[in-house]
C-alpha cells in the first residue's frame, strides 16, 4: 500500500506521509487519571423534620355507588334507537346554527376559502 500510495507510515511520520517535525507523547503519558466522580450531597428540601399525618382514601363505600352507575349507562346503551330518536339526531344535525345565520358577507367568505383549503384539489374531486 505504501508502496502504491508514496506515503510512508509508521510513528516517524505524519498523516500525509511526510516526516513529523514533532514527535508524540505516549498515550499512557497524555492519559488523565484524575476522576470526574464526585460525593453527591444530599439536603432535605422540608421545611420542617414532620411530615403531616397521611390521610387514609378508602374507595370500597363508594364503589357499589360507581358499580351501579356504570352498569345503568351500559344497560342504557343495548337497547336500540326508535325511530323517534333517529328523527330527533337528525334534527339536531341539519339544524342551521344561530352563528351561520347571522354570519355577514367576511365569514361567510373567510368559511368558502378554508373550505377551499381543506377539501381535496379541484382535479380529484368527483364530476359534481
Amino acid at each position: 500500500m505504501e508502496r502504491l500510495t508514496g506515503l510512508r507510515t509508521g510513528p516517524d511520520y505524519g498523516p500525509l506521509g511526510k516526516p513529523s517535525a514533532a514527535g508524540l507523547p505516549d498515550a499512557e503519558d497524555v492519559e488523565d487519571r484524575q476522576s470526574l466522580e464526585v460525593e453527591g450531597d444530599t439536603t432535605s428540601l422540608e421545611v420542617s423534620g414532620e411530615r403531616a399525618p397521611r390521610v387514609v382514601v378508602d374507595q370500597d363505600e363508594v364503589a357499589d355507588q360507581v358499580l351501579r352507575r356504570r352498569t345503568a349507562v351500559a344497560e342504557g346503551r343495548l337497547s336500540g334507537r326508535s325511530q323517534a330518536d333517529h328523527r330527533k339526531f337528525d334534527q339536531v344535525v341539519r339544524a342551521v346554527p344561530a352563528s351561520l345565520v347571522s354570519a355577514g358577507r367576511s365569514k361567510l367568505r373567510t368559511a368558502v376559502i378554508w373550505r377551499e383549503v381543506l377539501e381535496r384539489p379541484v382535479s380529484l374531486r368527483d364530476g359534481s
